[in-house]
């Protein structure tokens, strides 16, 4: 009986950690465009993590690696970002002026990619993102994926965390 309880507890405990660091098929859209990614993105803590190359490219920013300092540059017209691996700390250079953001979850490698939050980024550049949740898509800046609008209500678009 005590076996019984132990093997149940611990598969509740494995079931529950495989859901808390979940990947799952997400799609995510940048002004409508669906945003290509050779990794799928992970939510880890309520957070969406996504390769950070991916949505920076996308929003038609470049993206540097300074492997000494093990920092991420993403620099898009008069914004410069840096995000050092393992830190809450986000350096943002915004028309000259220097400035901190702290993160709830910090930039880091997972399968060899480097994954950033995806709300807290793509705001710092100006965009609004949001979660549908019938679809399971990330919108940033965007209304695709396309739905007819008897389908489409307000409960369904969340804000992504």
């Amino acid at each position: 009986m005590l076996k019984q309880k132990l093997l149940k507890a611990v598969s509740f405990t494995v079931f529950t950690l495989a859901i808390a660091n979940s990947t799952f098929a997400i799609d995510i859209y940048y002004k409508d465009k669906l945003v290509p990614t050779d990794t799928s993105p992970v939510i880890e803590d309520s957070r969406t993590l996504v390769p950070i190359s991916s949505i920076a490219e996308s929003m038609g920013a470049k993206v540097k690696w300074e492997k000494e300092t093990k920092t991420a540059v993403i620099e898009q017209e008069s914004i410069k970002l840096e995000l050092i691996l393992g830190s809450k700390e986000v350096s943002i250079t915004k028309d000259g002026k220097k400035s901190q953001l702290v993160l709830d979850i910090p930039a880091k490698v997972i399968d060899g990619r480097t994954m950033v939050p995806i709300r807290a980024i793509s705001e710092i550049f100006g965009s609004k993102v949001v979660w549908d949740k019938e679809t399971s898509s990330i919108l940033i800046d965007s209304t695709s994926p396309k739905k007819s609008e008897t389908t489409k209500s307000n409960e369904t678009l969340q804000t992504v965390r």
